[in-house]
């Protein structure tokens, strides 16, 4: 947990040093306070898994169901994730033509919580130059006004083993250390 805070945090400290600088160009403060804007947004995200975690242990998690455009929650997805992706000579690609209905009534926050967190691990365990895709689709539901939603992330990262699949929800459970993979986190 010390790593992923100390991270983004000295990539803000280091890239606001680095704009402060008299003799920086215009173009290099933009790129600066790019990097800087990108970070806080991968701090911020840790900051609220961790007030997440203890809301989840005290029991006090509560669903806000509203209204939600989808293609507003995919497009917040790519400006969080294209410096990222982008730093890492990614192909991303996002196939939503399966979407039968955009509006819908769900808990824009954390859908958008599960999503990100599933797609910055595909970022950070995909390889630079590596490719990621996201396809989103629905069926209709057996209840009416309802659809079912499926959110498919596929990447050629490093992946798991089937044996580690069984225990991906153990607590603090990782395939491969971080000396093993090299990634952090």
């Amino acid at each position: 947990m010390s790593h992923d805070i100390r991270t983004p945090m000295n990539a803000v400290i280091g890239f606001t040093h680095l704009a402060q600088k008299d003799d920086v160009s215009l173009a290099e403060k933009n790129e600066y306070l790019a990097k800087i804007e990108s970070s806080s947004q991968q701090l911020l995200a840790i900051i609220n898994d961790v007030l997440d975690m203890s809301r989840i242990e005290s029991g006090r998690v509560s669903i806000d169901e509203n209204h939600v455009y989808l293609p507003d929650v995919f497009e917040d997805l790519m400006a969080i994730l294209h410096a990222q992706i982008t730093e890492k000579n990614q192909q991303f690609t996002m196939d939503t033509k399966g979407i039968i209905n955009e509006d819908l009534i769900t808990d824009k926050l954390r859908l958008k919580q599960v999503l990100l967190n599933i797609l910055t691990n595909a970022v950070k365990f995909t390889p630079d130059g590596g490719s990621i895709s996201f396809k989103a689709s629905q069926t209709p539901s057996q209840k009416a006004g309802w659809v079912d939603t499926e959110y498919r992330i596929a990447d050629n990262g490093i992946g798991m083993s089937e044996e580690f699949q069984k225990v991906i929800f153990d607590a603090f459970t990782r395939e491969r250390t971080s000396t093993v993979s090299g990634i952090q986190g």
